[in-house]
């Protein structure tokens, strides 16, 4: 994994990798309106931090971005983001 992880991060050798626990990783979620890229929307983001191998919940993310109007009610009960939620959401260029 340290070879693969040192080629990710552009380092020359894998002995210059810094063990994969010292990382800061970032996870990212995101919540749409369906599974077509080209027709659905993005509804929410959300990121948290991991560093030394724990969530950092105080070095989080999470936005639900406004909409004009809200998805279908089948959708609704996938992502919990609720018709009252999505048009009160955050600018979408601002969020993002």
């Amino acid at each position: 994994m340290i070879g693969a992880l040192a080629r990710l991060l552009g380092l020359a050798h894998p002995d210059d990798a810094l063990p994969p626990r010292a990382l800061r990783w970032v996870v990212v979620d995101c919540e749409s309106s369906g599974l077509d890229p080209e027709r659905d929307r993005l509804l929410s983001i959300g990121a948290v931090a991991v560093r030394e191998g724990r969530v950092a919940h105080a070095d989080a993310f999470a936005a639900v971005l406004r909409q004009a109007q809200a998805s279908a009610a089948p959708n609704i009960l996938v992502h919990g983001i609720g018709a009252e939620a999505q048009p009160g959401g955050r600018d979408p260029a601002a969020a993002l």
